[in-house]
């Protein structure tokens, strides 16, 4: 079975062939009971990961994952995981840009491919991008086109 095809569990439930979630938490500790889980089978499976935070939430979520059982260190040295921050990727010029994200996004998905994993798991906390409430209509956009 190609790893396309494998089932995907998340928050109880299975992904179908569109795999892109939209969620929104009332706290961190739910978001990381929430994701914990799917980071650590896609690990577990041979998967990349690749996260967005914002800078000042960097190390805790390194924090988090290590408190969750995942080897972070070697996982970065394995490029399994990958975390950037939302400077580095959502707001790379100073303000959100929807074109230039679905064109990154693509890229950092099928850049696991070339690594030698068979799926890329994306996690993003990207809540900084609506402090610019002129760009919300992208972002909706955004998460529309996103696969």
């Amino acid at each position: 079975m190609a790893a396309s095809d494998r089932p995907i569990f998340f928050a109880g439930s299975m992904l179908g062939a569109h795999r892109h979630v939209c969620a929104f938490f009332s706290s961190a500790k739910e978001e990381y009971e929430t994701l914990l889980p799917f980071v650590r089978d896609g690990l577990k499976r041979g998967e990349r990961a690749y996260h967005v935070c914002h800078s000042n939430d960097r190390d805790e979520h390194l924090e988090q994952l290590r408190n969750a059982d995942v080897d972070v260190t070697e996982a970065q040295r394995k490029r399994q995981l990958e975390v950037a921050t939302v400077e580095e990727t959502y707001l790379r010029d100073g303000r959100f840009d929807k074109e230039e994200m679905l064109t990154l996004t693509q890229q950092r998905l099928k850049s696991g491919a070339g690594l030698g994993f068979p799926l890329t798991r994306m996690i993003a906390h990207a809540e900084s991008v609506l402090e610019d409430w002129t760009r919300v209509n992208d972002w909706i956009e955004y998460e529309a086109a996103a696969e």
